[in-house]
């Protein structure tokens, strides 16, 4: 909201670029699972990024399995839109 000329004026968000970096990623991941969220989202930009929790394994005795709801939703339409940029090596 906004205050020009004494009048008070509504703003509204139509397109938003959204970055983080490291444990910010769990943020990023809460606005994706909204669909009213998603949908204003243009971009993302996530520097050391992309984290779950396990579901087993981290304590060595078997295979690591990550939380499928943690990273499904980089996977639901209109994501399937975002693609992943890997650093040159």
């Amino acid at each position: 909201m906004t205050i020009e000329g004494g009048q008070e004026t509504r703003n509204q968000v139509s397109q938003a670029d959204i970055t983080s970096f490291s444990a910010g990623y769990g943020a990023v991941r809460e606005l994706v699972q909204q669909t009213g969220s998603r949908s204003r989202i243009r971009r993302i930009l996530l520097s050391d990024s992309i984290y779950a929790g396990l579901v087993s394994g981290a304590d060595g005795s078997g295979p690591r399995v990550v939380q499928p709801d943690q990273i499904e939703c980089w996977l639901r339409s209109p994501a399937t839109r975002w693609r992943a940029a890997r650093p040159s090596s």
